[in-house]
């Protein structure tokens, strides 16, 4: 069975990478805590696998980027659903 890691594990163990996660708990927004489904992509491969798994797998980057406000569209079920990410 696969870890739930805290974001701040996740960025500690796959550190400036794109990740893929699974099974997310989300908290005002945050990723709260999250499975690591694949590391080490290119931010084309990861926004890519998270179109095809309709979602299933989320996209987020471990960079250091600061605060940001990102709205990011997922068609899910034929419904375009805005996922807003805060910070990494």
């Amino acid at each position: 069975m696969e870890k739930r890691l805290t974001w701040e594990e996740i960025v500690r163990q796959y550190p400036e990478q794109w990740v893929g996660l699974t099974d997310i708990e989300w908290e005002d927004g945050d990723i709260k805590t999250a499975i690591v489904a694949y590391s080490h992509l290119k931010k084309n491969q990861a926004l890519n696998m998270e179109y095809v798994t309709n979602g299933d797998i989320t996209a987020e980057t471990t960079y250091d980027q600061g605060w940001f406000d990102l709205k990011l569209s997922i068609i899910r079920d034929g419904i375009i659903v805005h996922k807003k990410k805060r910070k990494t």
